[in-house]
C-alpha cells in the first residue's frame, strides 16, 4: 500500500511540472516577438509616429533629409527596395552599385548620387519645395535624355560637357536638398556622416577622392580650394553651367 500511494504521488509531480513547462513555452509563444515586430516594417512605409525602423540596424526619422552618404552607409534604412531612374528600373543593389562607384568626372554619377538620395528622401515622407521638385523632374528628364544606348548607368557623359554642366547645375540642387539647404529640415544627428559628397570622401588628395585626373577634389559646397571660375560639386573642382547673355535689345540711343 505504501509503495502504491509513493507511485501516485510521484506521477502527480510529473503532472504538475509538465503542465508548468507548458503553460510558460504558451506565454512567450503568444507574447510576440518585439524584435521581429520592428524588423517587419523595416521597408515600405513608415511605422506609426512616422519612423521607419530599419530591420534593428538604424532609427530613420521621417519627413527629414538625409545625405546621400548616409542612404549609401544604411540600406537597412532605405523605405523602398527599388527606384525608377530615367525610366529605367534599378534594385536595391545595383543602386548600392552607383553608390559605390567613384564619378570620375561622369557627370551621370555625380546626378545620380544625390538623385538616389533625393528620390529616397521624399520616399520617407520629406517634402521638397516647388523648385527641389522641379530639380528632380528634370534630373529624371536628364536621365533618359542622356541614356542612349548604354540602357544602364553610368552613360559616360564628361562633366565639362554641355550636358555634363546641366547635370552639374541639377546635382548642386538636390544637393541642398538633401543636406537641408533647401528649405526642407535636415534630420542631423549623425545622418550626415557619410558626407553629402558622392566623391566618397572628400580627400583632398589620391584617386580615392573620386574626381578624374587632373580635377581638384574639395570639400563639397566650399570653392575656396578651387581655381577660379570653377566650383566645388560633388567633391570635384568643376566648371559652372555658363549663364547665356541677355537677349540683345537693340542699339542704344
Amino acid at each position: 500500500m505504501r509503495s502504491i500511494a509513493l507511485s501516485v504521488c510521484a506521477f502527480a509531480l510529473i503532472a504538475c511540472s509538465s503542465q508548468g513547462t507548458g503553460q510558460t513555452t504558451a506565454a512567450v509563444a503568444g507574447g510576440g516577438n518585439p524584435t521581429a515586430n520592428q524588423q517587419g516594417n523595416g521597408k515600405g512605409g513608415s511605422g506609426a509616429g512616422g519612423g521607419v525602423s530599419a530591420g534593428g540596424s538604424a532609427s530613420v526619422n521621417s519627413g527629414c533629409t538625409y545625405t546621400q552618404g548616409f542612404w549609401k552607409t544604411h540600406p537597412s534604412a532605405w523605405p523602398v527596395t527599388s527606384l525608377t531612374i530615367g525610366g529605367v528600373s534599378y534594385t536595391e543593389q545595383q543602386l548600392l552599385d552607383l553608390f559605390n562607384t567613384p564619378p570620375k568626372g561622369d557627370a551621370s554619377l555625380i546626378l545620380v548620387h544625390q538623385l538616389i538620395a533625393a528620390l529616397l528622401n521624399t520616399a520617407n515622407n520629406a517634402a521638397p519645395s516647388a523648385a527641389v521638385n522641379q530639380a528632380i523632374t528634370d534630373a529624371q528628364a536628364w536621365m533618359a535624355a542622356n541614356r542612349g544606348d548604354a540602357g544602364l548607368l553610368p552613360y559616360g557623359v564628361p562633366a565639362g560637357s554641355a550636358a555634363g554642366q546641366q547635370a552639374t547645375a541639377l546635382t548642386q540642387s538636390l544637393d541642398n536638398f538633401n543636406s537641408g539647404l533647401a528649405g526642407t529640415a535636415h534630420c542631423g544627428g549623425g545622418s550626415s556622416s557619410g558626407g553629402g559628397s558622392s566623391s566618397g570622401s572628400g580627400s583632398s588628395s589620391g584617386s580615392s577622392s573620386g574626381c578624374a585626373d587632373g580635377v581638384t577634389p574639395c570639400p563639397t559646397g566650399t570653392s575656396s580650394v578651387c581655381a577660379e571660375g570653377m566650383a566645388c560639386v560633388e567633391g570635384c573642382c568643376v566648371t559652372p553651367p555658363s549663364t547665356p547673355p541677355p537677349p540683345d535689345s537693340g542699339p542704344t540711343l
